[in-house]
């Protein structure tokens, strides 16, 4: 018996759910078709914008090697303001190392005779003379 309610009930509604679920299934594809649209637009947005960008290096590296001469004294200038800029980020000291404490070992000292020792190195190259 229930299985004939059963029966009787998936008759009556049979058609009308496959028509709901057509109706589902086709509204579902249409917005995919709009989604999937709007990502290849702009996608192809993106590599046009990419493209000009890409152009425009293009563009500038002509323009500059073209205008290189022309252009000299105004990099000149420049490499000397970042010199200048780079010399300003150096700590500042006049490497004056007599007014820097330091280990009585590694002090340059004197001779008996109140004359500077003369470094190893210097004896060295007094013995082999000046390099061939």
């Amino acid at each position: 018996k229930l299985r004939e309610k059963v029966a009787h009930e998936v008759k009556a509604n049979e058609e009308s759910m496959i028509k709901k679920q057509k109706e589902i299934y086709d509204n579902w594809k249409l917005v995919r078709d709009q989604q999937l649209q709007k990502y290849y637009e702009e996608l192809q947005r993106n590599a046009r914008i990419e493209a000009i960008e890409q152009t425009k290096k293009d563009l500038e590296q002509t323009e500059e090697s073209l205008f290189f001469f022309d252009n000299f004294n105004k990099f000149e200038t420049e490499k000397e303001v970042k010199k200048r800029e780079w010399r300003k980020s150096l700590p500042r000291t006049n490497w004056n190392m007599k007014n820097f404490p330091m280990n009585k070992y590694y002090k340059k000292t004197n001779a008996p005779d109140g004359e500077r020792k003369i470094a190893r190195w210097e004896k060295r190259e007094q013995k082999m003379g000046p390099p061939k």
